[in-house]
């Protein structure tokens, strides 16, 4: 299935035995697994592979700040699930993901995180804080920003 536009990467995904609680729908935890397997394969599809962003800029990662879902239907056992992952946002700090979660082409899950750049403090190795997004890395992703007509589509959870 193709990427619903060209500012979203879209994967997919059947739900397993081992993605499901006793109910037989699927564990809300897994949701949170598969946007962060979703961010990365993102960042890939974007030409950012993680490896190489700390080898030229010194990125130590891009950890969450927050993340959130909104459930809207159930997805159970057996199910095929698109994931649409596009950015909603860009700051000079932050990127927030927005990832869209379809069963048979409807919303069942809306779900949003909230990554910073990660550097080393420069005093305290140890330590990450919250470094500028490059010039050129901005320029890069700014392609994948979603358009208002895209924000319209899927709003963001409240």
């Amino acid at each position: 299935m193709p990427s619903p536009s060209p500012t979203s990467l879209r994967t997919e995904r059947r739900v397993h035995w081992g993605d499901c609680a006793p109910s037989g729908a699927v564990f809300y935890p897994v949701y949170y697994r598969w946007f962060d397997e979703g961010a990365w394969e993102f960042f890939e599809h974007a030409g950012l592979a993680i490896g190489e962003l700390g080898a030229r800029f010194g990125l130590v990662g891009l950890p969450l700040q927050s993340c959130r879902a909104e459930f809207r239907r159930p997805c159970r056992l057996g199910d095929w699930l698109a994931l649409d992952i596009t950015i909603a946002e860009l700051g000079e700090r932050t990127i927030t993901l927005s990832f869209h979660v379809l069963k048979e082409g409807e919303l069942a899950v809306r779900g949003e995180e909230i990554r910073f750049w990660g550097t080393r403090h420069p005093s305290d190795p140890g330590r990450l804080v919250r470094g500028s997004i490059p010039p050129e890395i901005v320029t890069q992703l700014g392609a994948w920003v979603a358009s208002p007509e895209e924000e319209r589509l899927w709003p963001r959870p409240a």
